[in-house]
């Protein structure tokens, strides 16, 4: 029946009188003792003394899976790199494959040669998304990575424009890592170090955008850049193959790092088996496509597709404008340049 405020020296309730330091608190039921380690202040509760240290966000946070993000990052590095590597040279190839038509008319077959990667790609995403949530994980990321090292090599060997329309439509058809990937990463990294996983992976990504169109224009028609390679009768015949080698030959190093880094993630969690009464027939036991896409879905499909159509637009306008004749408005820069 005491309050804090009443237990000090002057108020007669406390002495120290007691052998040992000890304290004693006088109450209606006669003397208690009070330890000497513990002892009574004013205004100061047992539980105060006991008050919990503020933990950092720092000391919270789960490790990262290094090896595992990394190699996650990497895949999408390559991904990236493949897609941006023919952006300086696709006009170029164009213009190869029709030499009778002027660099101001090169939009619309470049449009139809850039468009089928794209085109491949909005055929095989939700395959490969399904295909991940039975097969797992893993080995669609390898197929996916396979897919890209086949295809990118058969691309520097077109011989003519409906070929590569045709390979392209198959790169982008084979290339299903980007979901994948960031599914992935989700499986295997938790809210306190989530951020930290995605932020790396979009560095890798960046890394993947700036590297391929450097050295796909750069590595565009080499006989004629490099002294070097000037005898080389395959390089000569197919002046777009050495970019996609290097694109090829990263593909290849993905997959090792895949094979070895990238253990399945499907069913990493188990949980042990629940009760449950028993679902009507009419019930579906799983949702589909059109129950998935909600109001808020739909809105952020309706946003992310608007920014990557500008996005696509610019990067495919880019070069046909850089490549123009400065008569026309252009620059008549090469594909070097371009990249």
């Amino acid at each position: 029946d005491l309050h804090p405020t009443d237990i000090s020296p002057s108020s007669g309730l406390y002495s120290s009188e007691a052998p040992g330091g000890a304290g004693e608190i006088k109450t209606s039921h006669g003397p208690e003792q009070v330890p000497a380690e513990t002892p009574v202040h004013p205004n100061v509760s047992a539980t105060t003394t006991q008050a919990a240290i503020p933990v950092r966000a720092e000391d919270r946070m789960t490790p990262v899976p290094w090896g595992k993000v990394l190699s996650v990052g990497f895949t999408l590095l390559v991904n990236h790199f493949s897609i941006m590597l023919a952006l300086p040279f696709l006009p170029f190839m164009v213009s190869d494959f029709f030499p009778d038509l002027p660099a101001s008319q090169l939009g619309l077959q470049t449009g139809f040669l850039s468009s089928a990667f794209f085109l491949g790609q909005l055929c095989g995403a939700y395959l490969w998304g399904s295909a991940a949530d039975t097969y797992g994980r893993r080995p669609i990321l390898l197929a996916g990575l396979t897919g890209t090292l086949i295809s990118v090599s058969l691309f520097g060997l077109s011989s003519s424009f409906e070929q590569a329309v045709g390979i392209r439509f198959l790169w982008g058809f084979l290339n299903g890592n980007v979901g994948v990937c960031k599914v992935y990463l989700s499986e295997i990294l938790d809210d306190s170090n989530m951020a930290v996983g995605f932020s790396v992976l979009g560095m890798q990504a960046a890394l993947g955008s700036l590297l391929g169109p450097s050295l796909g224009g750069l590595l565009a028609h080499p006989a004629d850049k490099f002294t070097t390679l000037e005898h080389v009768a395959l390089l000569q015949a197919f002046p777009y193959l050495l970019p996609c080698l290097v694109a090829a030959t990263l593909a290849a190093l993905g997959l090792l790092c895949t094979f070895l880094n990238l253990p399945e993630t499907l069913h990493r969690k188990t949980t042990p088996p629940k009760e449950f009464p028993p679902e009507p027939d009419h019930r579906e036991s799983k949702p589909g496509l059109v129950a998935v896409v909600t109001h808020d879905v739909r809105m952020a499909l309706t946003f992310y597709g608007g920014l990557a159509f500008l996005h696509m637009g610019f990067e495919q306008l880019f070069p046909l404008w850089l490549l123009r004749d400065p008569a026309d408005g252009g620059f008549s820069f090469t594909e070097t340049q371009i990249g």
